[in-house]
């Protein structure tokens, strides 16, 4: 019988805000039905967005985060679905466009008013000796820069999974993981400088760097001891289950 204390782990995905029937259909056809199959579902990379050069030092390819304000929103011809939408954005070293295909509506103008400032971040690129971010990852107001995640975790996704989504429903997830009691011996623990397992999970999904990745992060090493001694635990409880049956004919 499962301990009360796991209850809030093996709720289902749709319970989580936001998560609808169709994604939380996708994401337990991806990753499982339950909260504790997103808390398994590890990073495998992440996204440094620590990068704030100027105008002139920035690099294709490059992920930067970059405080602009907003200048000019440049609408294509109607009817020239190829030609994308542009907003010219000021910041003390040079200018940079933003760039967006299928805009529908007014609104970029509502997200991005001009003369407003916005934190904006994404991948740089060159265009006609110009310096310009398509589809940016993240347009927020400096009130809100807490929302750009500066070190992001990327997961394993699911072409019916966005990065976002999985992110947003991780986060969920990690808020309803409770806080076990240890079950590690203290020497043990101490010896192999293991982490709860709350504080494992939670830094798993919170890396600072690539090296938070490594296998020989203690965060990690802890959940993979764990998931070791429930196998073996399994196998005791099986083994002695099957001999309670035999012993009964």
């Amino acid at each position: 019988m499962r301990p009360a204390i796991l209850y809030s782990l093996f709720t289902h995905i749709s319970t989580l805000k936001g998560i609808g029937p169709k994604l939380s259909e996708s994401i337990s056809k991806f990753c499982g039905p339950n909260l504790i199959d997103l808390l398994w579902h590890l990073p495998v990379s992440i996204i440094d967005r620590k990068s704030m050069p100027t105008i002139d030092k920035m690099q294709d390819g490059h992920i930067v985060t970059v405080s602009v304000e907003i200048q000019q929103h440049i609408a294509p011809p109607v009817h020239k679905k190829s030609i994308p939408y542009k907003v010219r954005c000021y910041t003390p070293s040079g200018f940079i466009n933003l760039v967006f295909f299928h805009v529908k509506g007014n609104y970029l103008k509502q997200q991005m008013p001009e003369g407003s400032t916005r934190i904006i971040s994404g991948k740089v690129e060159h265009f006609n000796g110009e310096v310009q971010i398509t589809h940016p990852d993240y347009i927020e107001p400096p009130e809100n820069i807490d929302k750009v995640c500066i070190i992001e975790p990327i997961y394993p996704l699911t072409h019916t999974v966005s990065r976002k989504i999985m992110r947003k429903s991780i986060l969920g997830a990690l808020k309803n993981a409770p806080k076990l009691p240890e079950w590690i011996n203290s020497h043990f623990l101490k010896k192999e400088k293991f982490p709860s397992w709350h504080d494992a999970i939670q830094k798993v999904h919170h890396p600072e760097s690539l090296d938070d990745l490594s296998p020989h992060h203690p965060a990690r090493r802890r959940l993979a001891f764990d998931e070791l001694l429930a196998f073996q635990l399994s196998l005791r409880l099986i083994r002695e289950m099957s001999a309670k049956d035999k012993g009964n004919y």
